[in-house]
């Protein structure tokens, strides 16, 4: 048996304290939470009320596409799991985590249809958490994982949009 680079590489895994989901679902959580304990909202508009259900199906279809290319190229949505492939067709050409993106629209969509303003609160914790727990050492497993190949891509397309 022969170990080589390429077996240590595939072991190998991102240092992800917690997915993505996570963070998502708990910053809704604490949005929900916080307003309960002290409402905060504003009336939704019913064409706000519309553009929520909008904007979280525009989510729920990119990251059903998302979903789809990693199926095709059988490799794990698991940022915990070691990756067999780079993903950089669809809206990984314009993104390298359209699937955040999409857990970002949700956010948004949902704090429109509820007009929950704890939701606009929690957010930018959700962003945050995710830029540096979540992409933060995904981006230096790819780079370990695919070399010059994840650099150039990372060089050609932006983190969020």
């Amino acid at each position: 048996m022969q170990d080589t680079d390429d077996s240590k590489k595939q072991t190998h895994k991102p240092n992800v304290p917690l997915p993505a989901p996570v963070y998502f679902g708990l910053s809704i959580a604490l949005g929900f939470a916080l307003s309960r304990l002290h409402p905060l909202s504003v009336n939704t508009y019913p064409v706000l009320y519309y553009c929520g259900w909008v904007i979280n199906a525009l989510a729920a279809v990119l990251l059903l596409w998302c979903f789809a290319l990693f199926i095709r190229q059988r490799t794990t949505i698991m940022p915990s799991n070691p990756v067999s492939a780079l993903v950089i067709a669809g809206p990984y050409r314009y993104s390298r985590n359209p699937m955040y993106v999409s857990l970002a629209l949700f956010h948004l969509g949902i704090m429109l249809n509820t007009g929950n303003l704890w939701q606009a609160f929690t957010f930018l914790p959700h962003i945050l958490a995710v830029r540096y727990w979540v992409i933060a050492p995904e981006e230096i497993y790819m780079r370990s994982r695919f070399g010059s190949a994840y650099a150039a891509y990372a060089t050609r397309v932006r983190r969020w949009l």
